[in-house]
Formats: C-alpha cells, structure tokens, sequence
C-alpha cells in the first residue's frame, strides 16, 4: 500500500538555491551603472526588442520562479485523483526542477547581457529547451492519470490504459526533440529553436490524436463484449 501523502519537491533545496541566485542577482545589480537598461523581451529572431531598469529586468525571473514553486507546491490539492499524483510524484518533481533550470538558464542569459558575454540568446534558449524536453520525455510515461499533470485530453482522463500508452509514445518523442535539440546547441539559431518548438508541437498534437483513437479501439473492444 503506497503510504506516501505530499510530493517531494524538496523546497529546502530550491530555497537554498534560489538564496544563492538571488545573492548573485543582487551583486550583479549592485555593480552595473545605475542607468542600465537591460532586455526583458525578444522578439522571433531573438533581437531584444523591450528594455527595462537594470533592478526589474534583474529580478524579473526569480521572482518568477517563486511564483512557479508556490504553484506547483499548492496545485495537487485541487486533484480528484491524489493517489494518482502521489504515484506520479517523481515525475512531478523532475519537472518542477527541470522548470527551475530552465528559469536558472535564462536568468545567466540576463547575466550575460548585462556583462556583455557576447553569449547568443538563441543558445540558451535551445539549451533550456533540450533539457525541458529531455526531463519531461523520460518522466511522461511513468505517469497515472490526473487532471493537474500531464497530456489531459476526455480520452486519457477516461482510461488508465489510454493514458500510459499516449504518456509513453508522447515521452519517446519529447527525448528525440530534446536530444536533437542539445545536440544543434552549439550551432542553435532562430531556425534552430523555431524547428524544436514545431517538432514539440507535432508530438503533442499527433499524441492527442493517437489518444483519441486508443480510446476509439477500447471502446469497440468493450462494446463486441458487452
């Protein structure tokens, strides 16, 4: 009998680092001119295109990430489906860190234009992307079904089976775009990043797609029995 009853997501941790990220922040901050201008938007070909205090563009992503943590911490207490969460819980808590590096990634982004690194957004980006992708892939098919967590479409929600298949096939395919996408890093460009987020979107449409018709299959089993 699995007795778990809360997610770890291992706060302590992510408190401690966002401690170290924030005091890092605040030295940066502390040692630019004051009327700095730093980039907090970019626009398709990753040109900064909106500009902002030297402070907000700064803290604008940890605070974010705060944000996400608070979320993530208080969300599986509107699932119907607990005990299938508390068996998803690794799963949930790769991806929760996964988000976090993701936000770390762009947060040393924002470092390096403020220091003038010479460091390509696009390569952030893409590796932000890539481990996303690659963390998410390997966790998806080690899932139950919830309504917080997951590819929720009626025909997963409505069979367990449907689920596992469409988190299986969907998690192969996010390990492929995220391997591909860590392997053109070093080359990445904006036609690089746009190709990962189309080939994203492809194995997320064609898995709710394949769901739909596991669901079509399993019902006309049930109904040549019935």
């Amino acid at each position: 009998m699995n007795k778990q009853t809360t997610l770890p997501l291992n706060l302590p941790l992510y408190a401690a680092a966002w401690v170290v990220i924030a005091v890092t922040t605040f030295y940066t901050g502390l040692s630019l001119p004051n009327d700095l201008q730093l980039p907090i938007h970019w626009n398709l070909q990753f040109e900064p295109d909106n500009f902002a205090n030297k402070w907000l563009a700064l803290l604008m992503l940890p605070s974010v990430s705060v944000f996400i943590a608070l979320f993530m911490t208080f969300l599986p207490k509107f699932e119907p489906r607990k005990q299938n969460l508390l068996r998803s819980a690794t799963a949930y808590q790769g991806v929760f860190w996964a988000v976090q590096v993701l936000f770390l990634i762009m947060q040393i982004s924002i470092f390096s234009n403020a220091w003038q690194w010479g460091w390509s957004m696009e390569r952030f980006v893409s590796l932000g992307m890539a481990l996303l992708f690659l963390v998410m892939g390997n966790y998806l098919g080690k899932t139950r079904s919830t309504f917080v967590f997951g590819i929720r479409t009626p025909w997963t929600l409505s069979s367990e089976t449907v689920w596992r298949k469409t988190h299986r096939t969907a998690g192969y395919g996010l390990v492929v775009v995220g391997a591909l996408t860590l392997l053109v890093t070093p080359w990445s460009s904006t036609n690089t990043v746009i190709i990962s987020l189309a080939l994203m979107s492809v194995v997320l449409i064609s898995s709710t797609i394949y769901s739909y018709f596991l669901w079509s299959n399993e019902a006309a089993k049930k109904k040549l029995k019935g």
